[in-house]
């Protein structure tokens, strides 16, 4: 199967779809309610090899999504609670599915002997059904019957059976409620309640034995560090915590995490099951536990209320994607046909819709022409134009500058101008400056000139 193919198709896989998921193993059987975690993980790490990110990234855009959407599938099939879940509803729906079969194996049995009587007795059996229809409009029918007539046939031993179901029935969804109860806030759009209880819930286990174990980001092998002892049991417990890897940002919780032994670093593979029992190493031969570190039920509560916040988050992603895919489906075939007419436009210098010349604003010019309705366009398209043809552009007649300037108005010969008038301006000169007082004997004598005006002659017109 090529990889690429089988990394679409864990995509194309709805989320509750779990087993179908995991069942994409090649090579591997497929993965049902009654498989065990040890044969789940194996198909989970045969997909994980052939999808790491690492190997799938140069060939499929969304490698990290896909690894991410393995790792929270086996995370759900390795969790007790949801598997406890998925079996109380298969339970349910094969006894449903027995009760409709016995059911219609009573209707069909009841036919053949129906229709025997009816032989035997001859015309008897209408008016004896027609007492009985008018009895039935006086007396109520009762639920269950306790007679067997001559002609219709009941089956009491189908009621008592119904009856017998409908009590087992009825402990088994109290059975199936108790055990959905905690995974019922997955499904639900309300968010899970958050107990205000601080009391601390059991006593710690710790030392000796008890030694917390490696644990790696299953992408990345990075190594992971608790923020608090509380965080370590809320991860490794059955609160069912998960975490965000600080490299890789992977998303993983205790069954996908690599584990290893504290004592020689030997690696071993983990589900919530084993927190309470001691593990015995395969490689150094020593027994080592999981230390508990009490928490409370606000804390497991958070953990829930965290689960819904990130599921809810994600389906809100998923119908984004969907509905700018639906827009996008809607909008290609427009859009295609808008780049062809432009190109068009552009390559022709004419619109193709319109058949006129463009020289500029290409895109402008046909998405003004896509507006237009084909019977309006057909309408301007037969008018006639100066050019003579609706294929040609109409162009408006040239009209040339000189008919557009006014000419200067013309004077005959005989005509005399009329004389201009010549305005005499006085001119004042600058004179000489005063002596001062002080001055010498010479200069005092010398006689002031007086200032005469000179005339400039201007005229108030020019001379042709």
């Amino acid at each position: 199967m090529d990889v690429v193919v089988l990394a679409q198709s864990v995509l194309d896989c709805p989320d509750e779809a779990v087993l179908q998921l995991l069942s994409l193993a090649p090579e591997l059987p497929v993965v049902t309610i009654e498989t065990s975690v040890a044969d789940a993980r194996r198909n989970y790490i045969r997909l994980a090899g052939i999808l790491h990110p690492d190997k799938l990234k140069n060939r499929f855009e969304k490698a990290t999504e896909v690894f991410q959407k393995l790792v929270r599938a086996f995370e759900k099939v390795a969790d007790p609670k949801y598997r406890k879940t998925l079996q109380a509803q298969k339970a349910k729906e094969e006894k449903q599915k027995n009760k409709r079969k016995t059911v219609e194996g009573g209707v069909k049995k009841a036919k053949p002997k129906q229709l025997v009587e009816v032989a035997a007795r001859g015309t008897t059996h209408t008016s004896t059904l027609q007492k009985q229809e008018a009895v039935k409009k006086i007396i109520p029918q009762r639920t269950k019957p306790i007679v067997e007539d001559d002609f219709v046939l009941r089956d009491d031993e189908g009621d008592m059976s119904s009856d017998k179901d409908e009590d087992t029935n009825g402990e088994d969804t109290a059975d199936s409620d108790a055990g959905n109860e905690d995974f019922m806030f997955l499904a639900s759009a309300v968010p899970p309640s958050v107990s205000t209880n601080r009391a601390l819930i059991g006593t710690p286990r710790v030392g000796g034995i008890y030694n917390r174990t490696v644990v790696r980001c299953p992408q990345c092998r990075t190594s992971w560090e608790p923020d608090s002892k509380q965080h370590y049991t809320l991860f490794m417990g059955p609160a069912g915590k998960k975490v965000h890897c600080e490299t890789c940002l992977c998303r993983f919780g205790c069954a996908t995490a690599l584990h290893a032994c504290p004592n020689c670093q030997r690696g071993f593979d983990y589900d919530v099951t084993m927190y309470d029992t001691e593990v015995k190493c395969g490689s150094c031969k020593k027994a080592f536990g999981f230390p508990y570190y009490p928490v409370n039920q606000h804390l497991i509560d958070l953990v829930g209320l965290e689960e819904w916040r990130e599921r809810a988050e994600r389906e809100k992603a998923v119908e984004r994607t969907q509905r700018a895919a639906r827009r996008r489906a809607g909008e290609s075939d427009a859009q295609d046909e808008l780049h062809t007419l432009v190109g068009t436009c552009i390559v022709e210098e004419q619109c193709p819709i319109c058949k006129k010349a463009v020289v500029s604003r290409h895109r402008q010019h046909v998405e003004a022409c896509l507006k237009i309705s084909p019977a309006d366009r057909k309408a301007s398209q037969s008018k006639p134009s100066r050019s003579g043809g609706p294929g040609k552009p109409t162009l408006k007649p040239s009209v040339s500058k000189s008919s557009i300037s006014k000419k200067a108005p013309t004077t005959s010969g005989s005509a005399k101008k009329a004389p201009t008038k010549r305005v005499v301006k006085p001119v004042k000169k600058a004179g000489k400056k005063r002596p001062r007082r002080g001055s010498s004997d010479s200069n005092s004598e010398e006689e002031e000139e007086e200032e005469e005006p000179s005339f400039e002659e201007t005229s108030s017109d020019d001379d042709d």
